[in-house]
């Protein structure tokens, strides 16, 4: 099981690593548990923590994000996004995604949101009075 937090805003939180094989980069990120949100993405202070420079991503063209906060350019990245779904030090969940981050500091208030792409194939309790958020993955892309 997955299990996440409430932060001090009392939003639902989930913590991962973040694999981007073409800069052999690892990121740890702390995700907001959207419900709105169709896609998983990373916003600006995550993507800062990648060390990937606008130019480094020449000859991908960025894509336009809609949101509740408006428009933003995001540039997409294959990456392995991974969960601890237990306590063992092989109980690890994976997913591979094409994950759309941003260097629009419009978003440096706003966390890296964990979209329905994700935790669609999750069975989610969440429990704010009792302070849980327990995640339990239906389907992954890869498991040790």
């Amino acid at each position: 099981m997955i299990v996440g937090f409430f932060n001090s805003s009392d939003r639902p939180i989930v913590r991962s690593r973040l694999y981007f094989p073409r800069f052999r980069r690892w990121v740890e990120v702390a995700f907001l548990l959207d419900t709105g949100a169709v896609s998983t993405c990373l916003n600006f202070r995550d993507s800062l923590n990648m060390r990937v420079s606008p130019e480094d991503m020449a000859g991908n063209a960025p894509v336009t994000l809609h949101g509740l906060g408006g428009s933003v350019e995001y540039y997409v990245e294959n990456a392995y996004l991974f969960f601890r779904n237990g306590d063992g030090p092989k109980d690890v969940v994976g997913y591979t995604l094409d994950l759309p981050f941003t260097h629009d500091r419009r978003t440096s208030s706003l966390p890296s949101l964990l979209g329905q792409d994700i935790w669609s194939r999750w069975n989610i309790e969440c429990d704010y009075l009792a302070g849980r958020l327990h995640c339990s993955p239906r389907t992954y892309d890869w498991s040790p």
